[in-house]
């Protein structure tokens, strides 16, 4: 018994096959989230720590003159409020 799904069986190859509908609502699909990368300076700690908890990181990197170079992967849903914040400590988006 395979459950979670419409249909379960084998393909013209052999090989065994699950159907699941998905019903697709245009209006609903979230929107994607964005990538950002950002110069941040060291003395910005605080904020660096704000970022690991709020976003995905994707990279970090120390730079020569003391700054953090910073990839990070932000959720659609708090790109505003990430994005304020950003401009609030006077990092360039």
């Amino acid at each position: 018994m395979t459950l979670g799904c419409d249909a379960a069986g084998l393909d013209e190859d052999g090989n065994r096959v699950l159907v699941h509908g998905v019903v697709a609502d245009p209006g609903a699909a979230p929107a994607a989230d964005e990538t950002l990368d950002l110069i941040v300076p060291g003395s910005k700690g605080a904020l660096l720590n704000w970022l690991h908890e709020t976003c995905d990181v994707i990279a970090r990197e120390a730079r020569k003159d003391g700054s953090i170079e910073v990839r990070i992967r932000v959720p659609s849903e708090k790109k505003a409020r990430v994005i304020g914040q950003l401009r609030k400590s006077g990092v360039s988006v």
